[in-house]
């Protein structure tokens, strides 16, 4: 074992020598060190203990910063394995209403692991849907409303215009899809606002699985973490799409102008709508309209 003078020397260099008016509390816990003829002592901030052995009186020894007797450091000492404590309460759900995530937590502390004992294995968090129930109806999804909020930080552009933030959904790779990334509307320019979206979060427009912890974790259309449950062709969550029916229409004549293909009724859901050229000419110089019942046109107005 090496001597407190060998010790100071190994931290503070060749000239340096124990402090020999240590006091009682710094025995063990606190290593104080100077050069031979100087009265200044040095030690390193926070804790700089004798090491484990060190001779620290007759028959006792440092051990873990404490000086006891040398027969209580040598015995052999049990090892004791960890094992988990109960599982905490569930803790406050992250949203109202929508599907929300709350977490319980548990401890390895039943006991804890001691001498050298194993670490419990397992998982030491988990997590569980809560408020499942729909949100109120309000125009805007979550995200819209998280990417909203950060309008009042009045960002501009370079013309001195506020900016107003909407969500970014094309261009986003799969592991960004719980980043909170929002984009200037009617701008490319977009930014990360935050790293991890608030837990609960649809991971997109088109996706039933939600961001916990910012990952995307598989979920139903009830918002229950893990649950299978799909919408059916008619919007409706667990159905058997028996409560719509399907209407379409097609158009193969045509006359110069516009031309009614299908109204779209309101509601409709499973909208699939496709145009082939005449011909197969790339170009045929037909495009599809899109207008609305108080006559503005939504697309190629």
């Amino acid at each position: 074992m090496y001597s407190l003078d060998h010790q100071c020397q190994q931290i503070f260099g060749r000239e340096f020598q124990h402090c020999p008016n240590t006091t009682d509390e710094d025995i063990c816990s606190q290593l104080w060190c100077r050069v031979e003829g100087e009265l200044l002592c040095h030690t390193k901030n926070g804790s700089l203990p004798w090491a484990d052995g060190t001779s620290c009186g007759a028959q006792k020894l440092c051990w873990d910063s404490v000086c006891l007797a040398q027969e209580e450091v040598v015995k052999p000492k049990m090892i004791v394995d960890g094992n988990w404590g109960a599982w905490g309460l569930w803790g406050e759900c992250s949203r109202t209403c929508g599907g929300g995530v709350h977490f319980s937590y548990r401890e390895c502390n039943n006991p804890e692991p001691q001498n050298e004992g194993k670490y419990c294995e397992g998982q030491r968090v988990k997590y569980q849907s809560c408020n499942t129930e729909e949100c109120l109806p309000s125009g805007q999804s979550f995200r819209e409303q998280q990417c909203e909020k950060y309008n009042s930080y009045n960002y501009t552009d370079v013309d001195g215009n506020l900016i107003e933030w909407i969500p970014k959904y094309s261009g986003i790779s799969p592991r960004d899809r719980c980043k909170l990334v929002c984009r200037a509307r009617g701008r490319s320019e977009f930014k990360v606002f935050e790293s991890k979206v608030i837990d609960g979060m649809l991971c997109g427009p088109e996706s039933l699985s939600i961001c916990v912890q910012g990952q995307c974790i598989k979920a139903g259309c009830d918002h229950v973490i893990g649950s299978s449950k799909k919408l059916d062709k008619c919007g409706e969550c667990g159905g058997n799409s028996s409560s719509c029916r399907k209407i379409s229409g097609s158009l193969n004549k045509s006359k110069y102008g516009y031309n009614d293909i299908v109204t779209i009724p309101a509601g409709a859901t499973n909208i699939d709508i496709k145009q082939r050229s005449h011909g197969g000419i790339k170009h045929d110089g037909n495009y599809l309209a899109l207008k609305a019942m108080n006559g503005r046109y939504l697309l190629n107005g």
